[in-house]
């Protein structure tokens, strides 16, 4: 059940959608993520060996959201 009193994340759309056609690389540090987020090879390599849980995998089936 929702917070009665908590108020939603707003984002910046307008901000978010220039910083992406910017396509600028993501700063990242070796403590920041366990893959640079900038390398396809490794995002891809440490997703294939993640682990999923059977709620992100619903919401996947549904086309909630991307995998």
């Amino acid at each position: 059940m929702a917070e009665p009193n908590r108020k939603h994340a707003v984002s910046d759309w307008k901000r978010v959608k220039s910083e992406a056609a910017q396509n600028a690389p993501i700063a990242h540090t070796a403590t920041d993520s366990p893959y640079d987020p900038n390398d396809a090879a490794a995002v891809t390599a440490y997703w294939q060996q993640a682990s999923i849980n059977a709620a992100l995998r619903e919401a996947v089936a549904h086309g909630l959201t991307k995998a």
